[in-house]
Parts: structure tokens; C-alpha cells; sequence
């Protein structure tokens, strides 16, 4: 299935359109989480569908309880489902901040900051969550009551405030055994909608429709597709992943058989006619005799790949169902992995969740091997559920997740985005080694903190040790965050150093290094968190990582974030400036000026002195009241930017009041370059209406003047020895009888 969906071949609105996914080019350490979602509310299928090995009955536990077990993003929203009873800002940051009542669904924008104007009353937990072709969220779950009215684990919602869509009309029903019934995968493809989960019947318009633990709605009515019916012996259906080349679906739960086909358990395929069994796909291979329940699927391209218990992640041929590859996720890489439970496609990977350490696995299919990079998650009980790339590049996970591995807070969700770390792979040394705890592990992307992990960088105990990086050039540096050791030895990073230079540090000592030229010192006294971030907002290439005492400088990453250069641009002067007046007031106008970054306003001038600064760069008028008739005002404009770049004025404006413009009858009119090339253009301009005194022109690019045409007729001139492709700006001035006349309107060429 697609992120948030299950839809194998159309995305859900707002998903990222992903060509290929890479997990170097992540930030490993999650965004900071402003919010999050906290409580556990109570979760029924949860404590009947424990994890149970027949051979031996003491080892009993109690089914998955994570936070979070689904997101959905959404007209620039994430959506976020689950047994969760509230919501909160970030604990460690706003500790007496309340928790705000918003149990099992909330919202929260591409960001994680919550949106309270979105706010569904449900009365249990949401499991997963689709969007219909009407674009209502239809959402999935263990809850039969929405918002005070009757809802059994289906519901279609109003995405902006949460009200009930009653154009969308199915429930669910388990009528024998256990009445708790619920839904757990929720897949929209075209206008089918396929409901999986553990329940008996479909209800709707009064009447209950025998189905087996899953079923085909019309995605926008909720009217039942009686024409597919598989048919499911024992529990429920955790996931379904389409092939729709082969006709066929295949399902995963913890179902004993598919039409009671032998070598059906657990994993199916079914055909997408009719959801009749396909028999003779092979028994699907199990880690142990106990825990054998399989809780994702997905297809990509001619496999397709499941996640269970116990630690396994299997792909296999879509054709005959034959396993191309098997493995135990305990036994692959240095940090492992443990049950999978949830897969999905993300661009040309696929993605698996679980929990353990290693939380986040991505495949690749063409080779069946796994990236050992880690997600920096801290391992807890129930690991990751959810997993989504959002349509800003963010990865989102949801689960159980309450810290990073450098110790920062998380409320059941994170969000890596696309890295930054102009460090990254960067070459990088040290002042000495402990065997293959090297320099280069500072800049490998993981932030693991413990020793066990191999990606330490260690020096020995000494004297001010150090650790620095060259980025390859000097950069914009935002700020730099360190990632220290964290299983032990905490007092150790202390007192920390963080120098930046445009050249190489000038020694071995603190006091060398911080007497290099332009150098900078961030320095944070006593020992320092698990995560630190120095701002700097400064150019370097250099980056050293020193501590003012003696001991070994341990460190699992540096990141050196980019930052923004200083705007030094100014915007565009202000063109075609006009105005109207009547007898106590001139209203002026001009054309909008554009700007690098963006114009914030604009600074008006009469007589040659500020009178009034107009906000907006869409504001492009101003009335200047309280005037006398027949005084002279003469009003230049200039656009400005925030970083307080001014632009050059505009040609002068003239205004009687009460009379109206009075132009200048000496200035030069409609300047035009022509027979332009790489290197030369042709200026013509025609002279002014008056050419009485007139003797010559000046000719200004780009601000500047550069040459003197002599004679009132002579209006051309030929700029020659030019750069190719570079861009100029001229203006002409009249000049004679001693008085050099306004100049033209700027005209703009760029050169081939």
C-alpha cells in the first residue's frame, strides 16, 4: 500500500509525488516536535488479540497499545489517528502547558503544529484513515459513536472541521463471538473503498450484510459491493495490498485460512473479481511457531512484500507466491530491528516499521537488502505504525514514540526532513583515534550515541582534543548541533568549544585555533545535553569541535546546518510613477517593484524630503492630503525590502496641486536598445519636445554613467565590449545651458 493509504496506484491527495527515496539525504534526528498527542484511552482488540505461543502459555502478552497507529495527509494537513486521548505542546519545552482534550483523531499542519479548529468527538480508537473522490476523510477504527451520533468503525468526516459527511452511510457489526468489531486498514482505489478488520457484517440502511472480516464499499456512498466477497476463517485482516495487473489482492492478518484453502494462514491472495481464494501459492514462510500474525503488505512492481511477527520481513513473487526474500530483521545489520508492522512504498524503496531499536527499515527491492542507517527513534515497547512521506518531503512516523535517541521530547509522531548537514560525508579529522572510532563517524549521518553502534568518532584522553571538519568551501552556516556519547560517560563532554573560520585553524591548542584570523568561538560552559545546538549564523568552511579540558571528545555527529545569506540585494526602482490632484490633495501612483526576496513597501519623497513610508508591495498609491492649491510637489518613490535594501528613486513626478503633472519639457523621450548581440547594443532614444539650449545626452547603464553624445540631434549610441548573457539598464539625461535634465524611464535588455 501507498503511505497512509494502501493504494497501489493512485495517490491520495496531498501525497508526495516521490521518484526516488534515499535515506542519506534525511536528517536522522527527528524536526523538533512543538506538539504531539499523549494518553492511551482504551483499546479492546488490543487485549484479545495478544500475541500467543501455544507451547507455551505463560508467554502471553497483551496486543499492540502505540499512540499513534495511522496518518493521512490531506488539503495540507497530516491527520493523526489513534488510542491517544489528547493532545499537548512540546512536554521538556512548556512542562505546565495543559493537554488539550482531543482523544483518537486530530490534525496538525505539514509543521506538527496542531490545528484545534478541526475537533471530531469519538468514543474509541481510529485506526486508519483514506480520503474519498468527494474528498470527506473516511476513517477507520474501533469507536461507534461520532461526534454523539451512531458510527460502528466507519465514519466519513468534513476534513477542515470534523462534522459528520452523511452522504457516506456503512458501519460495521460482529454479531458472534467477542462483539468488539473494528476496522484496521482503510484502502481507496478509483471509487471502490476496501474496509478491512474483524467483523462479521456490513451495516447499513437498516439492514446487516454478511461479509468476512473485510469488504468492498462504494468509496463516496458506503453502498456494499455484494459481487466481492472473500472469505476469511478464524480472526480478522490486518492490511491488503492491490495488484490490479494480475486481477488479484493479497491479504495479511491473523486470519487460520482463505476459503479454507490449505497454506492460506495468516497471508492470501484473493482475486479482485469476485474475492475467491487463489490456491497453490505455497505456505508463507514463519520465523517461530508462535507470534506468526502478519501485519503489513505492499506490492512494488512483481512482488510483494509482508512485515510480522516474529521480526520477519518477507518478499515474494506476485505470480506464483514464491519467496524471494526472507529475513529475520534481528539478525541483518548492527542495529536491529524487531516484528515489522507496517510496509509501505515510498518512491523506489520500500519502507517497514518496527519495533526495537532500529525502528525504521528501508528496502531496497532490486538488491533485497536493507539501509543501516537509523532513524534516531529511542526504542520503546510498541515501535513505529505509521509511516508517510508528506507532500513537503517530510517523512512522517507514527507510534508509541516519546524521544529521540538524543533525548528530545516526541508526542507519538516524528517528522525527518530532507538533511541539510553540510557536513555530511565531508572530510574530517581529529586530534587523535581510538581504533576505528575515526573522525569520518562524526559525519556519516547517524547520531546513535552508543559505543555499540560502531559510529562514534573517539580520541584519546589528552589535552584540549579536537575535532573538526572542512565543508569544501565557505558555506552559510545557520547553526551547528552536536550529538554526543550517551551510554555512559556523560561528565566527559564539558565545556565545549565550537570554533568557525574561512581558513584552516592556525594549531593543535585551544588557544592557537581561536587565534586564527576572523575565527569565531561559541563556547557552552559544563556538560553539555545529548543534543546541543550552537547558533552561528556566520560564513565558514571550517568547522573544529574542542573541549577546554582534558579527557577523550566522543561524538556521534556534528551537523552544520545552512543558513541564509544576508540579503544585499536591492529591489527594482519604482516605474511609470502617475498621479491625479484635486484642490487640496495629489493622489500618486506607480508599478509594483519586484525584489529578490520580496518588497515590503515603499518610501515616498516630495521636495526632496521623506514624507511617508506605504507598507505592501502590492500597495502601489498613496493620497498626500492637506495641500494648497497651486503648490509644487515633486515626489520620487523608492521600493524596500526587509533586509532594508533600498531601491534607486524613481524618475520625478511634478505636481501642481489643483492643476495637475507638469512635465518637464528637456527630458529626453522613449529610449530604445536595438540590434542586440553578445557583445553590443544599439541605444536610440528621440530628443525632448524642447531642444532649445539642448547640446548633448548622458548615457547611464546600470547607474552609471558612460558615455556623452554631443549634439541635440544625435540620438544614438552604440554600446560595444560587453559581456555576453549580462544584463544592463539605461536611462538618458538631456544636458545644456549649464542644467542637466531628469532622466528617462530605465529600460532593461539582457544581452544573448
Amino acid at each position: 500500500m501507498l503511505p497512509g493509504t494502501g493504494a497501489p496506484d493512485a495517490l491520495p491527495a496531498g501525497a508526495a509525488q516521490v521518484a526516488g527515496f534515499e535515506p542519506s539525504d534525511f536528517d536522522l534526528e527527528p524536526e523538533f516536535s512543538t506538539w504531539g498527542v499523549v494518553g492511551k484511552g482504551p483499546n479492546l482488540h488490543a487485549e484479545q488479540d495478544g500475541f500467543h505461543d501455544p507451547n507455551l502459555p505463560d508467554r502471553d502478552w497483551s496486543g499492540p497499545q502505540p499512540e499513534v497507529w495511522d496518518t493521512q495527509e490531506h488539503l495540507g494537513k497530516m491527520f493523526v489517528g489513534g488510542i491517544f486521548t489528547g493532545v499537548r505542546r512540546n512536554e521538556s519545552w512548556y512542562p505546565n502547558d495543559p493537554v488539550h482534550d482531543q482523544s483518537y483523531l486530530a490534525a496538525f499542519d505539514l509543521d506538527g503544529n496542531w490545528i484545534p479548529g478541526f475537533g471530531p468527538v469519538f468514543n474509541g480508537p481510529v485506526y486508519d484513515m483514506a480520503v474519498a473522490p468527494n474528498g470527506s476523510l473516511l476513517v477507520g477504527g474501533e469507536f461507534t459513536q461520532v461526534n454523539g451520533q451512531a458510527r460502528a468503525g466507519l465514519v466519513a468526516l468534513d476534513p477542515n472541521t470534523g462534522a459528520i459527511d452523511n452522504g457516506f452511510s456503512a458501519g460495521i457489526v460482529r454479531l458472534w463471538g467477542d462483539p468488539t468489531a473494528y476496522v484496521k486498514e482503510l484502502l481507496v482505489d478509483g471509487s471502490d473503498l476496501y474496509v478491512m478488520g474483524d467483523f462479521t457484517h456490513i451495516a447499513r440502511g437498516g439492514n446487516n450484510h454478511r461479509v468476512w472480516s473485510s469488504a468492498r464499499l462504494n468509496a463516496s456512498s458506503g453502498a456494499l459491493d455484494n459481487t466481492w466477497l472473500p472469505n476469511t476463517t478464524g480472526s480478522g485482516i490486518y492490511d491488503i495490498a492491490l495488484d490490479p495487473t494480475r486481477g488479484q489482492a493479497h491479504l495479511v492478518g491473523y486470519f487460520s485460512a482463505l476459503d479454507g484453502l490449505p497454506d492460506t494462514d495468516r497471508v492470501g491472495t484473493v482475486r479482485l473479481s469476485d474475492g475467491s481464494a487463489i490456491a497453490g501459492r505455497g505456505q508463507h514462510p514463519f520465523n517461530t511457531a508462535w507470534n506468526q500474525d502478519q501485519v503489513g503488505v505492499t506490492m512494488f512492481d512483481d512482488e510483494y512484500w509482508t512485515a510480522g511477527g516474529n521480526h520477519w520481513v518477507v518478499a515474494r513473487n506476485a505470480d506464483t507466491g514464491t519467496p524471494t526474500l526472507i529475513q529475520d530483521t534481528t539478525l541483518d545489520i548492527a542495529v536491529t530491528s524487531g516484528d515489522g508492522q507496517v510496509a509501505e512504498v515510498i518512491g523506489d524503496k520500500v519502507v517497514t516499521g518496527h519495533h526495537a531499536r532500529n525502528q525504521v527499515r528501508v528496502w531496497d527491492p532490486a538488491t533485497h537488502t536493507s539501509s543501516d542507517l537509523v532513524f534516531a527513534l529511542a526504542k520503546r515497547t510498541f515501535g513505529v505504525w505509521a509511516i508517510e512521506m508528506a507532500s513537503d518531503g517530510c517523512l512522517w512516523t507514527g507510534g508509541d514514540s516519546t524521544r529521540t535517541l538524543s533525548g528530545e521530547w516526541l508526542g507519538g509522531f516524528a517528522r525527518f526532513c530532507p538533511n541539510d548537514n553540510l557536513a555530511l560525508g565531508r572530510p574530517a579529522t581529529q586530534s587523535s583515534d581510538i581504533g576505528a572510532s575515526t573522525a569520518d563517524k562524526a559525519t556519516d549521518g547517524r547520531s546513535v550515541g552508543h559505543a555499540s553502534s560502531l559510529t562514534l568518532s573517539r580520541t584519546q584522553a589528552e589535552a584540549q582534543p579536537w575535532w573538526e571538519v572542512d565543508l569544501g568551501s565557505v558555506r552559510n552556516i545557520g547553526d551547528i548541533e552536536l550529538f554526543r556519547r550517551t551510554d555512559c560517560c556523560t561528565g566527559r563532554f564539558a565545556d565545549v568549544h565550537v570554533l568557525v573560520s574561512d581558513t584552516p585553524f592556525g594549531g593543535e591548542t585551544l588557544a592557537e585555533a581561536k587565534a586564527t584570523p576572523g575565527v569565531s568561538d561559541f563556547f557552552r560552559a559544563g556538560t553539555a545535553n545529548r543534543k546541543t545546538r550552537h547558533g552561528v549564523d556566520r560564513a565558514g568552511r571550517y568547522v573544529r569541535v574542542q573541549l577546554e579540558g582534558t579527557g577523550a571528545l566522543e561524538l556521534a555527529e556534528v551537523m552544520v546546518h545552512e543558513g541564509t545569506a544576508p540579503d544585499t540585494q536591492d529591489p527594482s526602482g519604482p516605474l511609470g510613477p502617475d498621479a491625479s490632484t484635486n484642490n487640496t490633495s495629489n493622489t500618486i501612483t506607480w508599478n509594483r517593484s519586484n525584489d529578490n526576496v520580496g518588497v515590503t513597501g515603499y518610501l515616498i519623497n516630495d521636495n526632496y524630503k521623506f514624507v511617508r513610508y506605504v507598507a505592501g508591495a502590492d500597495t502601489t498609491t498613496w493620497t498626500h492630503t492637506g495641500l494648497a492649491a497651486g503648490s509644487l510637489h515633486r515626489y520620487q518613490v523608492r521600493a524596500q525590502d526587509a533586509a532594508g535594501n533600498v531601491s534607486i528613486p524613481s524618475v520625478r513626478l511634478d505636481v501642481i496641486t489643483a492643476e495637475g503633472v507638469r512635465v518637464p519639457d528637456n527630458i529626453a523621450r522613449n529610449v530604445s536598445p536595438s540590434q542586440i548581440n553578445a557583445t553590443s547594443v544599439l541605444v536610440d532614444w528621440d530628443p525632448p519636445v524642447n531642444l532649445g539650449g539642448i547640446s548633448g545626452y548622458l548615457v547611464h547603464d546600470n547607474y552609471g554613467f558612460v558615455k556623452y553624445v554631443a549634439g541635440a540631434g544625435n540620438t544614438e549610441y552604440t554600446h560595444t565590449g560587453l559581456v555576453p548573457a549580462s544584463t544592463h539598464r539605461y536611462e538618458i539625461r538631456a544636458q545644456g545651458n549649464g542644467v542637466t535634465s531628469l532622466p528617462t524611464e530605465r529600460v532593461k535588455i539582457t544581452l544573448n
